[in-house]
């Protein structure tokens, strides 16, 4: 809400949309230094985190074409913004 009311830095993700109309702008780090992070120097960005897909254990014997269909579908940012 703060960021709607005044000019600041704020944490902000995809795809979330709720600060598209303020046009963010990204702020860019130098590539994540893990030995860096290790010592609590945190100039750097922060490392990637991969987004996975997790079914129920017991997906693959219940329903095994779905569990292939969800492990070859694939989803860019793009596609994410355009279903918005």
């Amino acid at each position: 809400e703060i960021p709607r009311q005044v000019t600041c830095l704020f944490y902000w993700w995809e795809p979330d949309p709720t600060f598209l109309l303020l046009q963010p702008t990204e702020v860019f780090f130098p590539q994540h230094e893990k030995h860096e992070w290790a010592q609590a120097i945190q100039t750097s960005a922060a490392e990637q985190v991969p987004i996975e897909k997790y079914v129920s254990y017991d997906l693959d014997r219940l329903a095994p074409e779905i569990v292939a269909l969800i492990q070859a579908m694939t989803i860019d940012m793009v596609e994410v913004k355009e279903l918005m």
